[in-house]
């Protein structure tokens, strides 16, 4: 299960009333579904008093296991659960990293069930840790294949667009292979600096500083 919180303020247009502005809760599940809260709040300066599901993300179906994976009963009976999870007002962007190595995104205002865009992190490794890289549309992953990649958002241009086909493609802009006995868990990236440096946590211990991530 993933977690991630956002605060939208006035200016940005969101669901949820009031121009969307308030406190927002993303919650991804093991059975691949990432669904968004808006929080109920009190008077000024108190807890939010409860939570309304707002909407509820749902990412593209894995790929077909191989014929050699076709009679593993480990491999049929795993969802593609949601490993980890991101979300910007500002960006207009959700982001879930699944259990089958895909990476999703997903407008935060239109709320589409359509994902604006999709990558493939890994095959046969979970997509576990994710960070927003600098100011821009970038973001890091991490993958259970010890594997850091850098990824953009670009928007499609010329050419007709199948109905299948999303509005904007994820270009892999970097590849680091930080371990190969260890899983890439966790990742923060500095937007105080120019380029941004990165961070990586390992599932062994070991805390990684990538230097200019950008």
């Amino acid at each position: 299960m993933a977690v991630a919180l956002e605060y939208a303020p006035p200016s940005v247009g969101l669901p949820g009333g009031a121009a969307g502005k308030g406190a927002y809760l993303l919650s991804g599940t093991f059975d691949g579904r990432a669904s968004l809260f808006r929080a109920e709040m009190g008077r000024a300066g108190e807890a939010p008093t409860g939570f309304v599901k707002v909407h509820s993300f749902l990412p593209p179906p894995p790929p077909s296991p191989s014929p050699s994976q076709h009679n593993s009963a480990a491999t049929e009976a795993q969802p593609d659960g949601i490993l980890a999870l991101l979300i910007s007002a500002q960006r207009d962007l959700v982001v879930a990293g699944s259990n089958s190595g895909l990476v999703s995104a997903w407008s935060l205002g239109q709320l589409s069930d359509t994902p604006l865009a999709t990558g493939r992190q890994a095959a046969g490794a979970g997509a576990c840790s994710l960070a927003w890289c600098g100011n821009g549309v970038q973001v890091l992953v991490g993958s259970e294949d010890g594997v850091c990649k850098r990824w953009e958002f670009k928007q499609r241009t010329g050419g007709a667009r199948s109905q299948r086909q999303p509005p904007c493609w994820l270009d892999c802009l970097e590849t680091a292979q930080l371990a190969h006995d260890a899983q890439v868990m966790a990742l923060a990236c500095s937007a105080v600096t120019e380029p941004p440096v990165a961070f990586c946590g390992l599932s062994d211990g070991t805390l990684l500083c990538l230097g200019p991530a950008g």
